[in-house]
Order: C-alpha cells, then sequence, then structure tokens
C-alpha cells in the first residue's frame, strides 16, 4: 500500500521520462486523490466499488514530435498513467480483473485488438494494442502488490514505447514503496 505522498512521489516527473518524452501540457503536475473523489474516479474505470482504495493519482506524457509534425499540428504521442492504491493485494487484484474486463470490452469496435507483450515487473500484466492509420493505441493494465496501474497511449510511432513507460512506471511505485525518492 502506498500513502497518499508515495502516490504522488511514483508518477513521473520530467527527469525520469524517455528521451524526448515530457510531461503534458494540461497534465503536467500529478492530480493526486484521495476519499470519496479518488474512489469515484477508480469506480468509473473499473465499474466496482474499489473497496480498500486509499488514493489515487494520474499524469499525463507526451512524446517526441519531428518539425515537420510540429509545424502540420499533428497529433502528438501521448500516454495517460493512473495509479490506484489499495489496503490490501486483495483488494487490488479484485480491481485490476475489473480493469481489465472494463478496458478490453471498451477497445472493442471496428479495430480488432492484438496482444502486447510487456516485462515491467509487475505481478500481473494485461496488455493490447490497436493499430489505427499507422499509428497505435496502447492499453496497459497492471497490478503489483497493492497498487494497480492503468496505462493508455495513443497516436504512438511504435507500441514498444509502452513497455518503456510501463517499466518506468513499476519501477518508481516500488522505490517509492521503499521509502526511496523515485527520482534519485
Amino acid at each position: 500500500m502506498l500513502s497518499p505522498d508515495q502516490v504522488q512521489s511514483s508518477l513521473p516527473s520530467n527527469n525520469s521520462l524517455p528521451k524526448g518524452w515530457h510531461l503534458a501540457l494540461m497534465g503536467s503536475t500529478p492530480t493526486l486523490t484521495e476519499g470519496a473523489e479518488a474512489t469515484e474516479n477508480c469506480g468509473s474505470e473499473t465499474g466496482t466499488s474499489c473497496a480498500g482504495l486509499t488514493a489515487a493519482g494520474r499524469i499525463s506524457i507526451n512524446g517526441p514530435q519531428t518539425t515537420e509534425e510540429f509545424k502540420a499540428d499533428a497529433d502528438e504521442q501521448y500516454v495517460a498513467i493512473q495509479i490506484f492504491s489499495f489496503d490490501s493485494a486483495e483488494n487490488a487484484t479484485v480491481a485490476m480483473k475489473a480493469l481489465m474486463a472494463t478496458v478490453r470490452k471498451d477497445a472493442e469496435g471496428d479495430t480488432p485488438t492484438k496482444p502486447l507483450k510487456i516485462s515491467a515487473g509487475a505481478e500481473e500484466t494485461d496488455a493490447f494494442f490497436e493499430e489505427i492509420s499507422g499509428k497505435y493505441s496502447t492499453d496497459v493494465s497492471m497490478r503489483t502488490g497493492a497498487v494497480v496501474i492503468k496505462m493508455s497511449g495513443y497516436d504512438l510511432k511504435k507500441t514498444d514505447i509502452a513497455g518503456v513507460v510501463a517499466k518506468l512506471q513499476v519501477d518508481r511505485i516500488t522505490k517509492a514503496a521503499h521509502g526511496k525518492n523515485p527520482d534519485a
């Protein structure tokens, strides 16, 4: 279980991101929620009561753009990250299973999804991607201990960035859980 401060510190910072990636302008400050607001956010993502939820956090990051893409006002690569900290691994597992089902159901559409292999060090992982007009959308759900992570990537040039950001996120949570500064 992460404390609210640990949830906030485990979210990525500009110094921790892969080369060329940066915090999104609209999501540059980690958002931390607790109590009823956190439970409502978690419930809308998982479709559960989110029993045992202690805190939630979220942030968005953007990927690099070429000069041509910037001038053309092209869509920027984007990953939204959400963290839900629970009082036990059991409660986190319930939320994780519901999250996986909800995310997969929401992805059903005209474009078929394909499995995405992610090795980030989490105890549970479910990941898939869709290719749409030569760009990729990815969804990654993970559980590490009593923490559930949801990552959604849009307009990605390659799917491998999902694995890089997933590993970064699990590493930051592990450091925070052990009382260490994730940026150190």
